[in-house]
């Protein structure tokens, strides 16, 4: 399995996909936020994370997003099943804009869960090394910042097999009916997020 992705231009980037010996090489451009979707379509499919209620009879545990370049795009449709069981399936478009255009399957294949999160989050730690979090921002055209949040809830689920804990605690003005607030501990998420850079 393989899993690339480098900026080429300022708001340009391309890599590849590879599973199964199905082969999709793309390029994206700022008119989206490519990782920024892939991190939390995977957040929003793991077991812990996910807010949907998974169930056999509904398709709570799939979701879809678009990865735009200028006109083409893909489709992209991340399935949970089970921890061995994580189908994708990446449609070419030749044109987003038509609607009449269904594109083509490139990639159509279901893989361990664990095995294409880790290959994504060591594809994405390499980036960071070499540009940080401003000269991501700065070179995806000034459009997005790095997905740090999903980053850090997969990374972490990586490497313990659960979710990063989030700490409810009450805020200091008690005549506010929303008298809670969301904590994580800052300087375990600067741990996990410097390991291995």
């Amino acid at each position: 399995m393989t899993f690339t992705y480098k900026f080429t231009g300022k708001g340009w980037a391309a890599g590849k996909l590879e599973i199964d010996k199905q082969l999709l090489e793309f390029e994206v451009s700022y008119l989206c936020d490519p990782l920024a979707d892939l991190l939390e379509g995977l957040v929003e499919i793991t077991p812990g994370y996910a807010t949907t209620n998974f169930n056999e009879d509904v398709s709570d545990n799939e979701m879809t997003f678009i990865w735009q370049g200028e006109p083409w795009g893909y489709k992209w449709l991340l399935k949970f099943n089970s921890f061995d069981s994580l189908v994708i399936q990446v449609t070419s478009i030749s044109d987003i804009y038509d609607e009449a255009d269904e594109g083509q399957i490139c990639i159509n294949s279901t893989c361990n869960y664990f095995d294409f999160v880790n290959t994504v989050i060591e594809e994405l730690t390499l980036l960071l090394k070499k540009h940080g979090l401003v000269g991501y921002h700065e070179t995806w055209a000034g459009k997005a910042d790095f997905p740090i949040s999903n980053f850090l809830k997969l990374k972490h689920f990586i490497k313990t097999k659960k979710a990063l804990e989030i700490m409810s605690v009450e805020t200091l003005n008690p005549e506010d009916k929303y008298n809670r607030t969301e904590v994580t501990i800052i300087n375990d998420e600067l741990k996990l997020l410097t390991e291995n850079l």
